[in-house]
Order: structure tokens, then sequence, then C-alpha cells
């Protein structure tokens, strides 16, 4: 999960707002909260629901289980 994270930031750097929440649930799932909420303040508002609202939750929560797992 680190590779990918590493990659998908390495795209970021040309496209800023890309693969923001996909980073973000990495960021979540291996523990590192601070740098998931960092990618979710990325989140422009147009493009923030319930999705992105969910991983803040767990954020908050300092859950590391996948979010599959967490949506009922």
């Amino acid at each position: 999960m680190v590779l990918l994270v590493d990659l998908l930031i390495s795209a970021q750097r040309i496209e800023p707002e890309r693969h923001v929440m996909i980073i973000a649930e990495l960021f979540r799932e291996l523990g590192q909260f601070e740098e998931a909420e960092k990618q979710i303040a990325m989140l422009p508002e147009n493009q923030r629901g319930v999705t992105s609202d969910l991983i803040t939750r767990l954020i908050n929560e300092k859950e590391t289980a996948l979010v599959r797992y967490r949506m009922w």
C-alpha cells in the first residue's frame, strides 16, 4: 500500500486534485490519519459527498478497517 500511495502522490504533482479519495483512504488504512486528513482537505467542496464524509468520520475515529466493512 505504501508503494501505491507513493505512486499516486507522484501523479498528484501533475494533477493536484487527482486520486485524493484513494490516497486518503490508503493513508487511513495505514493508520496515517494526519496525512489522510490533509488529502480530504484537498477535495473541492463540490466533490464531497457520502464517501468522503464516511472516510472523514473513520479518520476522526482513528479506524483503520477497510471502508467496505464500515458502510452499513
